[in-house]
């Protein structure tokens, strides 16, 4: 079989599901429709043959309840803030976060991959990527992968000294009003960037401050998706972004996808704030305006002068 023939089938098999799920539309009743359509199939079915993998997260819950943590991700802004404060801090980076020249000094407990688009990436790409991943990461920090790639990683025995978890992204999408935070026992929902896998991951072990780093969010208007190291060290192409970072997307494409993007932010904020937690924006600029702005640098100079406080 031919690497370009999976992708060939994959296509076939979402016409088709397109297809009836259109169909059903016009059959089925909406409210019906939308409760039947709600769970993605592939990660309901990892949830009924893995739960064991799943329950192993129930260890997680409240684990730094009262804490604060910072999730790195990797926007430009980075480079314009030093990260060395955060060694003394729990942080959550993601994906090719290791880059920096920073990150053995700050040493992350903990660090997240979204769910692979195979689209963009074939199966041995993402095995080489794992490979470069656990050896970059200190030995102590935890990953998080999506269940998508479990198969991936028991197959070609990754990460054998490592502590990974796996989310279970089963939830096509976030109710406007949560009435709980996502269990990391069961389903999730799809998060549409991985700033929001690394906050539902935050709120459920219990963090009471979340700070935000390098969530810029402003592809739409700076028609510009870069990150804070060269874009030669990804191996995969962002749908719609040139080689040189460039984007030709027109507004009426994007703002459907900022919507949703917005929307979760707006859903995890309120759940944030109903089981007494907050999230701050911390980063350098950017169009991110759910959260309340705080300045990096105010907060890791007030906790220096505490540190030094407490010292005598």
């Amino acid at each position: 079989m031919s690497r370009s023939e999976p992708d060939t089938l994959r296509r076939r098999r979402k016409r088709l599901r397109d297809t009836l799920l259109a169909a059903a539309d016009w059959i089925v009743p909406p409210a019906v429709f939308r409760s039947l359509t709600y769970y993605r199939p592939a990660e309901l079915a990892f949830r009924i043959r893995n739960g064991a993998v799943l329950a192993s997260n129930a260890a997680l819950r409240n684990r730094h309840a009262g804490e604060r943590c910072f999730i790195l991700a990797n926007g430009p802004s980075v480079n314009q803030q030093n990260i060395r404060p955060l060694a003394h801090e729990t942080v959550i980076s993601v994906s090719k976060g290791y880059h920096h020249p920073d990150f053995r000094t700050v040493r992350p407990r903990y660090h997240c991959v979204p769910q692979i688009t195979y689209g963009n990436m074939i199966p041995e790409m993402t095995v080489a990527w794992f490979r470069e991943m656990d050896a970059a990461l200190p030995p102590e920090t935890e990953l998080f992968l999506a269940s998508q790639e479990y198969e991936l990683v028991q197959q070609n025995r990754l990460f054998p000294e490592r502590t990974v978890r796996y989310l279970c992204p089963g939830q096509r999408y976030f109710a406007k009003k949560p009435a709980a935070i996502p269990d990391l026992t069961g389903l999730v929902p799809r998060a549409e960037s991985v700033p929001v896998m690394a906050l539902i991951i935050a709120l459920y072990m219990g963090f009471a401050r979340s700070y935000l780093l390098g969530v810029e969010h402003d592809w739409f208007v700076s028609k510009r998706y870069d990150y804070f190291f060269d874009r030669s060290a990804v191996p995969w192409k962002d749908a719609g972004v040139n080689s040189d970072g460039t984007m030709d997307n027109k507004l009426l494409n994007d703002l459907p996808h900022v919507h949703r993007l917005w929307t979760q932010y707006a859903a995890l904020d309120a759940l944030a704030r109903a089981n007494d937690a907050e999230i701050f924006n911390a980063t350098a600029g950017g169009m991110l305006d759910v959260f309340p702005r705080v300045r990096f640098e105010d907060i890791v100079s007030r906790s220096d002068a505490r540190s030094r406080a407490a010292r005598g």
